[in-house]
């Protein structure tokens, strides 16, 4: 469990890069939501960040990772 814990504080560490703490939500040990609508003028769109962000976690964990995208945390999860 300990790595587990581990993986997901380095991805939040990694999420933080891209937002500040405050736009960050963190549901469960796996899951995190983040609010991006606010950093066009730093990341491009927020599917250009949310791509990045999948590279970053790729590259640095090499880990798969999915994300959603949407209005509202509801629409934006991806089931």
């Amino acid at each position: 469990m300990g790595l587990y814990l581990d993986t997901s504080m380095t991805i939040t560490k990694l999420l933080n890069q891209y937002v500040p703490t405050e736009a960050i939500s963190t549901y469960s040990v796996d899951e995190s939501w983040i609010a991006l609508n606010a950093t066009a003028h730093l990341h491009g769109t927020i599917l250009k960040a949310v791509q990045r962000i999948q590279k970053d976690i790729l590259m640095q964990l090499r880990l798969p990772s999915v994300a959603g995208i949407g209005p509202n945390t509801y629409c934006g999860r991806r089931w």
